[in-house]
């Protein structure tokens, strides 16, 4: 409750004495909840080893979230050596308490190769197992699955069909990549007005890719009318938040005055810090 605000202003102090009085009566989910605060920093300093003490004990008494946030943390390397192996294991027995979450993220263990042999046909049973207890990152995942053609069959109205159940579950990542099939044609009649309504939608849940395809649409007057100046508004958004692409295209943007005053210098630093992200940072 004073973690969310919910009903309440939001007090972390608070939240933390609540959550530490819940643990004392064996509340294991309190313990998970410590663990995260400690985890993310919320109300107390980070600190993943007592992030991971939290968890383990979650993880003691059987509750699904404590057993597979225990998994990210080795999957993640938090506080501990990476061990993809061990993150399988614990995700195993988050699966069996419950966790649909788990069975997502052993599906991109397979999918990945971590821990286990690489395998899309078992990366795609276990996605579709998270799907339909349904997790929106399973049924993104089952979504980009059948997009690529990885474990199944290439298939786009499949792909379209997860990505919009994800996407109504307000997966970020899901809402652009339907602006994707509807703006390309994939899967779906081409139509430029639901792409520009879903890259909308998810750039403002924050996916950069949707900002940088929106700032796209702009620039090049694909499906409204050409605007330079919002194109340039797109772009930065989305280069501020790390995206490589869109920081290429900002600094054609002020290579070429399109949208704003030409500006070399500018468009070298844009560049620069381009070079300085991999596809994996963005």
């Amino acid at each position: 409750m004073y973690e969310i605000g919910e009903g309440v202003p939001v007090d972390y102090s608070r939240a933390m004495r609540e959550y530490e009085r819940a643990a004392a009566l064996n509340h294991a989910s309190a313990m998970n909840h410590l663990g995260w605060m400690y985890e993310s920093g919320e109300g107390v300093p980070a600190d993943y080893q007592q992030a991971l003490s939290w968890y383990h004990k979650a993880a003691d008494r059987g509750y699904a979230d404590g057993i597979f946030n225990l998994a990210h943390m080795y999957q993640m390397g938090k506080g501990v050596k990476v061990d993809y192996k061990l993150a399988m294991t614990y995700y195993h027995q988050a699966v069996k308490a419950g966790s649909a979450r788990a069975m997502n993220n052993i599906g991109w263990l397979y999918r990945n190769g971590l821990g286990v042999t690489q395998n899309d046909s078992l990366s795609m049973a276990w996605y579709g197992r998270s799907a339909d207890e349904g997790d929106e990152v399973g049924m993104f995942n089952v979504g980009w699955m059948y997009y690529h053609g990885c474990g199944v069959p290439l298939d786009y109205p499949a792909a379209v069909t997860w990505y919009q159940k994800a996407a109504e579950a307000k997966n970020a990542a899901a809402e652009s990549n339907l602006g994707w099939m509807y703006q390309k044609g994939l899967g779906v009649r081409r139509d430029n007005k639901k792409a520009i309504d879903w890259y909308t939608q998810a750039a403002a849940d924050g996916n950069t890719s949707a900002m940088d395809n929106l700032a796209w649409m702009y620039q090049h007057g694909d499906g409204l009318k050409k605007d330079g100046s919002m194109a340039v508004e797109w772009y930065t958004k989305a280069a501020k938040k790390g995206k490589r692409s869109a920081m290429e295209n900002l600094a054609a943007m002020y290579e070429q005055g399109d949208g704003v005053p030409k500006d070399r210098s500018k468009a070298g630093e844009w560049r620069e810090k381009a070079k300085h992200v991999s596809e994996a940072e963005e």
